[in-house]
């Protein structure tokens, strides 16, 4: 685990009180822009800076880490819900719709599998999948 890391903890479990929080954020940046000088695919950081900037509303920003940390191919179900946030900040709703089809094990992700559900075509919120 990197020290960005461990600085994003801070804030995400919202451990800083605000006058740390800036300090804390400025140094999520300047360790993971250490990284990414030399490992700029590092799909970690990449994630991680996509999160920052999704947490500060700077939506452009976060679309391209997070894009970036998609393209790793690695843990693709984790990451799709962080992009299709971004777009359903935008208002660009189709595009969430068919960012949650691609994530294919959704249906095991107990927080994002109901939001799924409502925005398929049919707005059933059981899939066909299972014989419930």
């Amino acid at each position: 685990m990197s020290w960005a890391h461990l600085y994003w903890d801070l804030v995400y479990y919202q451990l800083s009180d605000s006058n740390l929080r800036d300090f804390i954020i400025r140094e999520v940046e300047r360790y993971s822009r250490f990284v990414l000088y030399y490992d700029s695919m590092n799909m970690r950081i990449n994630l991680l800076m996509g999160k920052l900037y999704l947490s500060q509303g700077k939506y452009n920003n976060a679309q391209i880490y997070i894009t970036v940390a998609l393209k790793s191919g690695i843990n693709r179900d984790f990451i799709i819900p962080y992009l299709a946030e971004i777009f359903y900040e935008r208002k660009e709703y189709e595009i969430v719709k068919k960012l949650l089809e691609e994530a294919e094990d959704i249906e095991y992700n107990s927080t994002l599998y109901p939001i799924f559900a409502q925005w398929r075509d049919n707005n059933e919120y059981i899939d066909s999948r299972f014989d419930i």
